[in-house]
Parts: C-alpha cells; sequence; structure tokens
C-alpha cells in the first residue's frame, strides 16, 4: 500500500502532495477537526496520532496546525479563548504574520 505514496524516481510531479492538489473537498473538516480534538489529552495536554494514545510534541505542533488551517480558532464562539493562537502558514508552519515580516514566499498548489 506505501508503494502508492512513493514518487518515481524520476518524476517529482508524482508525488503524494501533488495527488491531493486540488482535492480539499474530498476532506469532511468537521470530522477531521473532531478526530483532531478526540487526540487531546485531557489530562497531562497535548494531542496524540489517535484518540487514547500518548501525546507528543510532534502530534501537538502539526494538530495545532491543522486546526489552525482549518479555521477551527477562528469559528470557535469564544475567540477570546484562543487569542494568542495565531493563524499558521501551510508551507512554513508558522505563524501568517511571520511569513511577511520575514518577506518569505512560497507557492500553494
Amino acid at each position: 500500500m506505501m508503494g502508492m505514496w512513493c514518487p518515481a524516481e524520476d518524476d517529482p510531479a508524482e508525488e503524494p502532495i501533488h495527488f491531493l492538489a486540488g482535492k480539499l473537498h474530498w476532506i469532511n473538516t468537521d470530522k477531521l477537526i473532531q478526530f483532531i480534538l478526540n487526540c487531546q489529552d485531557k489530562d497531562d495536554g497535548g494531542i496524540a496520532d489517535r484518540p487514547g494514545n500518548v501525546s507528543d510534541i510532534f502530534h501537538t505542533f502539526f494538530g495545532i496546525c491543522g486546526l489552525s488551517m482549518l479555521g477551527y480558532f477562528d469559528s470557535c464562539e469564544d475567540k477570546a479563548r484562543f487569542a494568542a493562537i495565531k493563524k499558521i502558514h501551510p508551507v512554513f508552519a508558522i505563524p501568517d504574520a511571520d511569513i511577511a515580516r520575514l518577506g518569505l514566499t512560497a507557492q500553494i498548489l
């Protein structure tokens, strides 16, 4: 199964991201948000790779990035609670404001 995600050595256009480009409509954002929220460790903090597993910094970071890119923090009723969480750039995985401040550019498919 993993072979389908491995790019052809001589064809960078076959990388996994190219298979997903333009397919955002395939994702049920509400269910993805709920999955990420279900992966939270409500006792010790952080986000795990799946519900019930131990959280780690990698999944916590990308879980927060995912929630940001899905608009979760913008759509919450209690926006003041999440005021410190800034919108994350999908390419650089740092706040959008820092992208502008640093003058970084990226092509987003």
